[in-house]
């Protein structure tokens, strides 16, 4: 018999504990059965999202991360199982190599239903530092304030001219240098820039440069745009002179061009006038012959340096007038001397 009642005994413990464990269970279910969708309207894809939630629930608070993902792209959504209550929706973007740390307003997740949270442009946003949550931001001010269609307006040898689109109510703009694209971007303006164009004199003959910008509004800088890239002529090249000339042709040299590959030779029959490419295939060497001209004729030539299929700076013009023709059909006549 105290066998049998200790049989029950274990048996009603078991039973106990089976309907606390599934009451537990059932407890959790409530907490985790909600869904928060979040539909990204916004201009930019979102990576690294978190939601941390703070939850009332039979008179204790359940905290922490309890979903997340790895990128949601603009134009699409994502549902997500999170506990009800009082949520967060931390988040960092990714803007051309560029992580921004975000947080959401408060989002209220009821149980058991979907909450929907439509990301876009003008959702307020708490940006994040180092030191946790400094400033509120308009997400709108960050991105519309972009100088949009950065570009390269013209080059020299020694030059880069940039300009963009303006835009207005920003304070000014910042422009950014690298030697690559992935590489590290200076900041070359030293005082705000307040116009829309820049010009890089601090460049190297022949190079390849990447350039990017930002605006500032009310103390806060964007993002910087996508990079451009944009390269400087090769110089051109010094001391073209004439090495010789006749009736019909004129042969000239010039110094070597560090960084070229070949040379092109332009002539026109004026100073001011149209110069057309002499030349039909590269010239390799530092010299060329130009053959075929007519006689007692004014010529002008200047030379650029190659590289690439790009043409550097444009020499000085060098002008030479061919020879006149020699007389033909010229005898010698003897004459006898006069005679006494």
């Amino acid at each position: 018999m105290k066998k049998l009642f200790t049989i029950i005994a274990i048996f009603i413990m078991l039973f106990t504990a089976c309907e606390e464990t599934q009451e537990t269970k059932s407890s959790e279910e409530k907490i985790i059965k909600t869904t928060l969708t979040i539909n990204n309207q916004s201009d930019v894809d979102i990576a690294d999202v978190n939601y941390a939630s703070v939850r009332f629930y039979s008179g204790y608070v359940y905290t922490g991360v309890i979903a997340s993902y790895d990128i949601l792209e603009k134009g699409k959504s994502s549902v997500k199982n999170v506990s009800s209550g009082t949520s967060f929706i931390y988040f960092s973007m990714r803007i051309n190599n560029t992580i921004i740390n975000c947080r959401t307003e408060v989002v209220t997740c009821e149980e058991g239903k979907d909450t929907p949270f439509v990301f876009t442009n003008n959702t307020i946003v708490t940006y994040t530092g180092n030191n946790n949550t400094y400033m509120l931001r308009n997400l709108y001010t960050i991105f519309a304030s972009f100088p949009g269609n950065l570009r390269a307006v013209s080059v020299t040898d020694n030059s880069i001219n940039l300009a963009w689109n303006n835009v207005n109510g920003v304070n000014g703009y910042n422009i950014y240098r690298s030697t690559s694209q992935n590489g590290n971007y200076n900041k070359l303006n030293v005082y705000l820039l307040t116009e829309n164009v820049f010009t890089d004199t601090t460049v190297t003959s022949g190079t390849v440069y990447w350039y990017a910008v930002s605006s500032e509004l009310n103390e806060l800088e964007t993002v910087k745009t996508t990079a451009i890239s944009a390269a400087t002529l090769l110089s051109a090249p010094a001391d073209v002179k004439v090495s010789s000339f006749t009736a019909t042709g004129v042969s000239i040299s010039w110094n070597t061009v560090t960084g070229a590959a070949s040379y092109n030779v332009y002539r026109a029959t004026a100073e001011n006038g149209s110069y057309t490419k002499i030349n039909s295939s590269s010239i390799t060497v530092t010299n060329y012959s130009n053959s075929g001209l007519s006689a007692n004729t004014q010529y002008y030539y200047y030379v650029c340096a190659v590289l690439s299929g790009i043409e550097g700076a444009k020499s000085s013009i060098l002008s030479v007038k061919t020879l006149t023709v020699a007389p033909t059909g010229v005898t010698a006549v003897f004459q006898a001397p006069d005679s006494i």
